[in-house]
C-alpha cells in the first residue's frame, strides 16, 4: 500500500457458473511484526548460545588443562630428584593412564637412584678400604724391610764372634740364637708373602692363641 506502507495479500479466484470474482485482502502487517519478533529472538539465542558455548568451552578446558598442569609440576620434581609428589589417577582415559605412567617412571626413577647411590657408597668404602690396605702395606713392607736388618746384624755379630773366638764353636746357644734369628727372618718373609696375597678373595685369616709370656723370652734372651 503506498499510502500506509504496508504489506498486503490480495487473493482473487473466479466463482464458478457465474461472471464474478472473488477478492480477499488480508494485511501483512501483523506476520511483518512477527518475522520482526523472531528475528529479535534469533539474534538473542544466539547470543545466548554463544555465552553457553564460550563457558562451556571455558570449564572443559580448564578440566582437561588441570591434570595436565598437575603432570608438568609432577615432571619439573622428578627433574630435580623430588619424588614425593605422586598424580592421583581419578579415571581410566588417556589422562589416567598418562598419570600412571608417569607414577611408574618416578617409582622407578627413585628406586634406581637409591641402587645408585648405595652402590656408590659402596664403592667409596671399598676404595677408602683398598687405599687404607695400600698405605698399611707400605708400612708394613718399610718396617719388615728395616727389621730384616736386625737378624741380619745379629747373625752377622755370632759369625763373627765365633771367628774372633769370642763364642765357643761348640756353643749350642750360639747355634740357637743364630737359628732364632733366622727363623724370625722366615717368619718375616712369610708375614711378607702374606700380605701380598691379602687382596685375593680366597685368602682367609685365621685366629689362633699363642704364648705371649714365651715372646717376651725370646726377646729378651735375643736383647740379653
Amino acid at each position: 500500500d503506498s499510502v500506509t506502507g504496508i504489506n498486503t495479500l490480495l487473493l482473487i479466484a473466479p466463482i464458478e457458473g457465474t461472471d464474478m470474482i472473488m477478492y480477499a485482502v488480508t494485511t501483512l502487517q501483523s506476520v511483518n511484526e512477527v518475522i520482526g519478533n523472531l528475528n529479535q529472538y534469533y539474534f538473542l539465542l544466539f547470543v545466548v548460545t554463544m555465552i553457553l558455548v564460550a563457558v562451556i568451552a571455558i570449564i572443559f578446558s580448564r578440566t582437561l588443562s588441570r591434570p595436565l598442569i598437575k603432570m608438568s609440576a609432577i615432571a619439573n620434581k622428578i627433574a630435580n630428584q623430588d619424588f614425593s609428589d605422586k598424580y592421583v589417577v581419578k579415571s581410566q582415559d588417556e589422562l589416567g593412564q598418562m598419570g600412571e605412567a608417569l607414577n611408574k617412571i618416578s617409582t622407578n626413577l627413585e628406586r634406581k637412584i637409591a641402587e645408585l647411590t648405595d652402590a656408590h657408597e659402596k664403592l667409596a668404602e671399598d676404595y677408602d678400604i683398598q687405599m687404607k690396605l695400600k698405605i698399611q702395606e707400605k708400612e708394613f713392607t718399610a718396617n719388615i724391610s728395616h727389621e730384616l736388618k736386625t737378624p741380619l746384624t745379629v747373625i752377622n755379630g755370632y759369625i763373627k764372634g765365633i771367628e774372633k773366638g769370642v763364642y765357643q764353636a761348640n756353643d749350642t746357644k750360639t747355634y740357637d740364637a743364630i737359628l732364632q734369628e733366622v727363623n724370625r727372618m722366615t717368619d718375616m718373609i712369610q708375614e711378607m708373602l702374606d700380605i701380598s696375597r691379602l687382596e685375593s678373595p680366597n685368602f682367609h685369616i685365621t685366629e689362633s692363641t699363642f704364648d705371649l709370656w714365651h715372646v717376651f723370652l725370646r726377646v729378651y734372651d735375643k736383647f740379653k
